[in-house]
């Protein structure tokens, strides 16, 4: 089944007790916060009743643009050097399977690499 993303755009305060309760049964607490539910006949209707508080997107559209951003990052096969960033070092070290200590510093990582 289809599945939609509802984002609570305005907030429910100053509105009457039933719209709070619908927007807090669909699990949106804070403004901005966004779940995926199921595209029913139910929360279809839930969402009508709170529709000027939400904004409803697909969710498939969503996980595409997710998966866009999740993907890693391709690793230069140069070896960084000490004008590298700290992000780069530690990506190359990742990538190597080498080890460091997570409050390392940057010329620590470097002596890493060597």
């Amino acid at each position: 089944m289809a599945q939609i993303t509802l984002t609570l755009t305005k907030s429910p305060i100053s509105r009457i007790p039933v719209q709070r309760k619908t927007v807090k049964a669909l699990g949106l607490g804070k403004m901005g916060s966004s779940v995926v539910k199921e595209d029913t006949a139910a929360i279809r209707a839930m969402v009508a009743s709170v529709g000027h508080l939400v904004t409803i997107t697909e969710a498939a559209a969503d996980k595409k643009k997710a998966a866009k951003k999740a993907a890693p990052k391709a690793v230069s096969a140069d070896k960084p050097t000490s004008a590298s960033k700290v992000a780069e070092i530690k990506a190359y070290l990742n990538a190597e399977g080498i080890a460091y200590p997570a409050d390392a510093k940057k010329a620590d990582l470097v002596a890493l690499i060597k």
